[in-house]
């Protein structure tokens, strides 16, 4: 099963370094549309910065993908748990002289 909000968080990461390498065509912005309804239907906060993204990507994308890359980081980091530490598999992983 997959997550909504890593299939979200990677799509929308994707595009806004898509844009921040100056352009995103119209079937990447249709996907991403298509995915944030999809995946994030009732995330206010998504849908806005979607909408806010699309709306100026295509005149200015530079600066759409710096401010989406930026709603993006700060999305996830509320949204995602924090990975927790894994433990060693084997006992050459502890050794002091590996650290």
């Amino acid at each position: 099963m997959k997550s909504p909000v890593v299939t979200f968080g990677l799509a929308a990461k994707a595009a806004a370094l898509r844009a921040r390498g100056g352009a995103v065509p119209l079937q990447q912005r249709v996907e991403l549309a298509t995915i944030a309804l999809r995946t994030v239907p009732t995330d206010e906060e998504a849908r806005r910065a979607v909408l806010d993204f699309l709306a100026l990507v295509q005149a200015d994308p530079i600066g759409a993908g710096v401010a989406f890359d930026r709603f993006v980081e700060n999305w996830t980091a509320v949204h995602v748990p924090p990975a927790s530490p894994q433990q060693p598999v084997f006992d050459w992983q502890e050794r002091a002289d590996l650290q």
